[in-house]
């Protein structure tokens, strides 16, 4: 079949090649007659010499006009046409069909549901090939994934069978880079397509520009549901927000026109709480605030869940794990346990620390408060036979007159272990008998009692916020400790390696530390009542009592609830269960712990966490995935719900789709000497030989031409 031309109107410029000839005579060596007396001292030159000279130039010549002959034709655009099989047969295509099966399949709109919508467009688009084409499926949710590779189509057609919408995020550009690579290089004669059989949702193709696509390949979208749906979804659910935010839940409105009106229903444990109507206008959102009850300490789960149905039923739950602490539990050693109630001692510590503690019903608390004289302390302290742990973190002794020796031996050895004792003094104590019975505990010598005058009285000047004792004041606007006034105090004086956590305005030591063993110990130079002063009736006195019992019992944290931060489905999660590896180069143990993960459809696979001391999974499904150490507990409960994106039911249409996309071709380095030949799959084209050829020419060109030169 003869080449044919694009370009014939070049073709004149072939006049041209008479231009090499005329620079070749033009710049020729010319012979001139000279006149000699005698030539006896020239050197005669070989006739052979002369004929090879000929020669080079004339092949300097002739290359010369061929490489502008090859460049005037590479204009002309010559191509061979490619044949088209007889009787109008159409030519073998390969099509790889990229099937997006995320979260937002699952919907169900005005033009019904989508997914069943979408395994008809698969089928029809396999069904339509002949027994010489060639198709692949590439089903995209996380990661996209080749269910069945370049085949014949019924093989593909047998893959779609049981396939179901999974429950994550997909990226249109991920798809297409894997539809591509399966599609491999493309072959003359051969047509290449992409059918990407999706709803086209507004964030799966953000991205899609970010892939090129080469223009032989054929992309055809088929968009299946309504363009635009409406959709309410519970989008957050959060137990633990932090700082000062309550906890709270969000219903989002994701449609376009008008309010919408749902029933949200709240459980924990399985068990409703509250269920109440709200209206959202369209692409807007509402919070709800949130109230724990009591709960027992251990893992929990929070449901919320819109009652009212949508067109998708998926994103109407959002779960939540969250850990109750169990609570502080405080012994009070009341001096005076026949008097009435506001006459003890113990009064305001057990207000700040168990102010529900005689209603009915109340709700749990941080604290867990019983209080007993001096004397019976060293019965309540004792360790139970079955555990290894006093049945108490820390013991508050506002201010004792006697300590039986015995509770005095008990209290050391409690601290020693790991609890924490706070001791007050008050007027009822002699300082020197009260040092001498409490010295191997006491972080500083009490001295004497001072007073200070009614109109000038002692403040607060120096808090150490660094501990958990005052963290509660560590912000602006927590409270002014300076407010507080006192009228009467004992001077501490601290033991070398004491820690004073609180001075008064001229210096004198008001709250004194120190650590025993795995223990700590405070002695406070007041008492905690208004008896020397009025700080009990402040409202800062409360989060200092809390914070002294936290201190005591090496607690850092003093909220109700630790939620873990909730996981998204198709997301990596990365849990601490272990410490990290050495980083000595020592091995570590071959003997490591395995954990189990239990998912949320009730299957379990063994796990081990990594050099850095954390388990990894990807959770696929919503739910809770609980994470059980080899001992069968619980070391960790993740909340997994759907990618937020995929409540949002509006997509793109078909031809924004191939605007959006980046038709360019950047092949691999193999491609490089067929796409020579063009990407046209009609012909065969030859100007890119052409044009190669002639700078092969023109470097020989150089070649010889400095030989002739020489």
């Amino acid at each position: 079949m003869p080449f044919l031309l694009s370009n014939a109107a070049f073709l004149p410029a072939l006049a041209a090649l008479g231009v090499p000839l005329l620079l070749h005579l033009l710049l020729r060596q010319r012979q001139v007659r000279m006149r000699f007396s005698t030539v006896r001292f020239f050197d005669d030159i070989p006739p052979q010499a002369k004929s090879r000279r000929r020669v080079r130039n004339w092949l300097l010549l002739l290359l010369r006009m061929a490489c502008l002959a090859l460049v005037v034709l590479a204009f002309a655009r010559p191509f061979l046409p490619v044949a088209t099989p007889p009787g109008g047969v159409q030519r073998p295509r390969r099509v790889v069909v990229l099937l997006d099966r995320s979260l937002s399949l699952q919907a169900r709109d005005a033009s019904g549901p989508r997914w069943p919508q979408a395994l008809d467009a698969v089928r029809r688009a396999l069904v339509e090939l002949g027994a010489a084409d060639r198709a692949a499926l590439v089903a995209l949710d996380a990661h996209p994934s080749v269910l069945a590779p370049m085949g014949p189509p019924s093989v593909a057609v047998a893959a779609v069978k049981d396939l179901q919408p999974g429950h994550q995020a997909s990226s249109i550009a991920d798809g297409l880079a894997e539809a591509l690579r399966v599609l491999g290089l493309r072959t003359e004669g051969i047509d290449a397509s992409v059918v990407v059989v999706s709803d086209l949702q507004d964030p799966a193709v953000a991205d899609v520009a970010s892939v090129p696509v080469p223009p032989d390949v054929r992309v055809v979208p088929v968009a299946v549901g309504e363009r635009r749906a409406p959709n309410m979804a519970v989008s957050d659910l959060q137990p633990d927000p932090g700082g000062d935010l309550a906890p709270f839940l969000t219903v989002a409105n994701l449609g376009d026109v008008g309010s919408a009106t749902t029933t949200v229903e709240f459980r924990i444990d399985g068990t409703p709480m509250w269920s109440r109507s709200v209206s959202v206008p369209a692409g807007a959102t509402t919070n709800i605030d949130l109230a724990w009850p009591a709960l027992s300490a251990g893992w929990h789960r929070a449901e919320a869940r819109l009652v009212s149905a949508d067109a998708l039923e998926a994103d109407n739950v959002r779960v939540a794990t969250f850990r109750s602490p169990p609570p502080l539990r405080v012994l009070i050693v009341e001096g005076r346990p026949a008097a009435r109630s506001f006459q003890r001692q113990s009064l305001f510590l057990e207000a700040a620390l168990a102010p529900n503690r005689d209603l009915t019903n109340a709700p749990g608390g941080r604290f867990q408060v019983a209080t007993c004289t001096a004397a019976e302390l060293a019965g309540r302290l004792a360790v139970p036979s079955d555990g290894p742990r006093a049945p108490w973190d820390v013991v508050l002794a506002p201010a004792q007159r006697d300590w039986p020796s015995e509770s005095i031996e008990v209290l050391e050895r409690f601290v020693r272990a790991g609890g924490g004792t706070g001791f007050f003094v008050d007027a009822s104590v002699a300082p020197g008998a009260f040092n001498a019975a409490l010295d191997p505990l006491l972080p500083a010598e009490v001295l004497s009692p001072e007073s200070a005058p009614v109109e000038n009285p002692w403040r607060i000047a120096m808090a150490d916020r660094s501990s958990a004792l005052f963290d509660a004041f560590r912000t602006a606007g927590s409270g002014n400790l300076a407010v507080a006034e006192f009228l009467r105090r004992w001077p501490l004086q601290p033991i070398p390696g004491a820690r004073v956590l609180a001075r008064l305005d001229d210096g004198i030591p008001l709250v004194a530390g120190r650590s025993m063993g795995s223990g700590r110990i405070v002695l406070a130079g007041f008492p905690p009542d208004t008896s020397a002063g009025d700080w009990p009736k402040h409202k800062t006195f409360v989060p200092f009592v809390h914070g002294l019992a936290r201190h005591l019992a090496g607690r850092d944290d003093d909220r109700l609830v630790l939620a873990p931060p909730i996981a998204t489905c198709g997301a990596e999660v990365m849990i601490p269960v272990a410490a990290p590896a050495p980083s000595s180069g020592a091995v570590p143990p071959t003997n490591a712990p395995a954990y189990k993960v239990l998912w949320p459809d009730g299957t379990q696979s063994g796990a081990s966490p990594d050099d850095s001391g954390y388990l990894r999974f990807e959770p696929r499904q919503p739910g809770v995935v609980r994470i059980v150490a080899p001992d069968g507990k619980d070391v960790h409960q993740v909340a997994v719900n759907p990618p937020p994106s995929e409540s949002l039911l509006s997509g793109v249409t078909a031809l924004q789709l191939e605007q959006r996309m980046d038709r360019r071709d950047v092949g691999p380095a193999g491609a490089v000497a067929a796409g020579w030949l063009g990407a046209d799959p009609g012909r065969r084209e030859g100007w890119r030989l052409l044009l190669l050829s002639a700078l092969g020419l023109l470097l020989l060109e150089t070649v010889v031409a400095n030989r002739t030169a020489s």
